[in-house]
Formats: C-alpha cells, sequence, structure tokens
C-alpha cells in the first residue's frame, strides 16, 4: 500500500516550501497596505481619529483601547456580541454603545461595537449603517460623506439608495470573487493514499 503523507508529499512540498521555513521558526507580521485604503477622519466628543470606511461590514467597530479614551465602560451594553466573517476568527466584543460623531462637519449618530484591542488594526470601522444617514463617493481623493438634509431628507435617502446598495453589492461580488481565486486548492489523493487530518 501508498504511504502516501503530506508532508512527504511533493506536489504539497512545492507549494508549501516558502511558507514553512527550514527551522520552523516562526514570526508572524500584520501588514495592512496604507496606500489607497478609504480612511477618514472623525471626531467623537473631543477625540479625532481615523477610521476605515468599510462598505462590506454591517456593523461599525472600534477598538476597545480607543473607546476608553470617548466613553465610560460602565455606558457599555452588556450585551455580548460574536463577530464573525469569511475566515475562522470570532471576536467577541466587550459592548456596545451609541455615540455622535462628526464627519466634515455634519454630525452623525452610530452604535458601535467595541473590540479587544488587539483584534483590529484600525482605530475605527465605519460601515453601511451610515448609508442611514448619509450617501458615501469614493474618489481619487478620499471618501466623500453627503448628509441627508432637511424635509427632503426622506425622498435623497430613498432616491439613492437603490445605487448605492447596488455598488455595495458590485464591491461585495467582486471582493468574493477574488477570495475565491486566493483559495488555495485542496491537494488531490489517489485511491489507498494514506492521509493525515
Amino acid at each position: 500500500f501508498n504511504k502516501h503523507l503530506p508532508y512527504k508529499c511533493p506536489e504539497l512540498k512545492k507549494e508549501s516550501e516558502s511558507e514553512k521555513p527550514s527551522n520552523f521558526e516562526v514570526q508572524t507580521y500584520f501588514v495592512v497596505p496604507q496606500k489607497g485604503l478609504p480612511l477618514k477622519d472623525i471626531t467623537l466628543g473631543d477625540k479625532t481619529i481615523s477610521a476605515l470606511i468599510d462598505t462590506g461590514s454591517s456593523v461599525s467597530l472600534i477598538r476597545e483601547d480607543v473607546s476608553a479614551k470617548i466613553v465610560d465602560q460602565q455606558k457599555f451594553s452588556k450585551k455580548c456580541n460574536i463577530l464573525s466573517g469569511k475566515g475562522i476568527l470570532h471576536v467577541f466584543t466587550k459592548g456596545t454603545f451609541k455615540h455622535d460623531l462628526v464627519i466634515d462637519e455634519n454630525h452623525y449618530s452610530i452604535t458601535w461595537y467595541v473590540v479587544p484591542t488587539k483584534h483590529l488594526y484600525f482605530e475605527a470601522i465605519i460601515s453601511t449603517d451610515i448609508l442611514e444617514q448619509a450617501s458615501l463617493k469614493f474618489t481619487e481623493e478620499g471618501v466623500e460623506f453627503h448628509k441627508y438634509e432637511g424635509k427632503n431628507y426622506q425622498d435623497q435617502k430613498e432616491s439613492i439608495r437603490p445605487e448605492a446598495k447596488g455598488s455595495i453589492q458590485d464591491i461585495q461580488s467582486e471582493n468574493q470573487r477574488t477570495y475565491i481565486k486566493k483559495r488555495k486548492k485542496a491537494s488531490q489523493c489517489q485511491i489507498d493514499d494514506l492521509v493525515a487530518v
């Protein structure tokens, strides 16, 4: 019988040689590209922070260390939420709080989900919930926020909502396609191969 083990597999070895150091000493680096990300300065209370605008996220996140400078933790909701995405990582929130913020001199209100500092590279992430209060336009210079105003607020919101949803769905669809392309194909096994799982 064929003794085919993953660590001896020549096909698998070719793929993983560059990933696995020969001495098994592993150092982990967290790399986030800074160029071209849709970042926006926002003001919460008297603090100005940089937030990532993420049209693929359904909740707005703030790092625990940042939130501690803005709001007393006693004001957090006592409800624990579990956040997860496409990966296997699940993050337990430290609570939530609703807070006013200022973007380009306009006032908004968002519910923030507080996540442990080690789980969030950015100070904050603003999600699609901002679309209830403003439309967004992504340009080469950055993100433009256009607050819905006055009695025409509902009309403005409803007229731009289909376009905004379409843009978000296009971006999410493209992200899904790129995610699938980046996934490694599973190695193929033959009948009677011994495979360690």
